[in-house]
């Protein structure tokens, strides 16, 4: 089994660029600008 690491957060893209880079997650796994999930229809 694999499991593939991403940042997902609400923050901006320098911000995610650095935690991930100190994480050791690749920066193509990195989602900026996400907001919380608003419920179903």
């Amino acid at each position: 089994m694999s499991l593939e690491v991403w940042v997902v957060t609400g923050d901006n893209a320098r911000t995610a660029d650095t935690t991930a880079d100190q994480l050791g997650i690749s920066c193509r796994n990195i989602m900026v600008g996400a907001v919380p999930f608003q419920g179903l229809c």
